[in-house]
């Protein structure tokens, strides 16, 4: 009787264990649910301020070029500042489209794996388009514009152009 009572009590412990090992794998396992559950919020986050971003950076753009052809249309005789003005226009129209092109390309995230095509940057180049493409916003309403890299000491940078460039708008 003793015996079998050690054997009940042995079959419990064993039970126990068990239990308690299962316990440990629920808890595993709702953790890491819950860090997808994290992950899949910041996804989300991170596509709301994408699509904000762009479509920020494509309203300005879109205002430039309207803003320099309606310019350019206006009748003062002079050719070069009209010439000046279409050029402004067409280098926003390229921004637009590489903009455009770059929003299809993220878009692929989730089902490609993405590739960064990373080469030295001058990053004075990145200030200047910057400085390009909003200085007409900036003047539109009355706003003087001045970027300073003085005090930048390292111009050159290891990084994917057009990313760096999309993260400094």
């Amino acid at each position: 009787v003793i015996v079998i009572y050690g054997i009940l009590v042995f079959l419990m412990l064993i039970y126990v264990i068990y239990l308690l090992r299962k316990l440990e794998n629920v808890k595993k396992e709702r953790d890491a649910y819950a860090r997808e559950v994290e992950m899949v919020n910041m996804a989300s986050k991170a596509r709301v301020n994408f699509i904000f971003s762009v479509s920020h950076d494509v309203r300005e753009h879109t205002e430039s070029v309207i803003k320099y052809n309606n310019l350019a249309m206006e009748d003062t005789g002079d050719e070069r500042q009209v010439r000046e003005y279409l050029f402004a226009a067409k280098k926003s129209a390229e921004e637009l489209d590489k903009i455009i092109t770059e929003a299809g390309k993220i878009a692929l995230i989730d089902s490609k794996d993405v590739v960064l095509d990373e080469s030295i940057v001058d990053i004075r180049s990145i200030t200047k388009d910057i400085d390009k493409a909003i200085t007409s916003a900036a003047e539109s309403k009355n706003v003087t514009l001045s970027i300073k890299d003085k005090a930048v000491t390292h111009y050159k940078v290891y990084a994917d152009r057009i990313r760096l460039r999309q993260i400094s708008m």
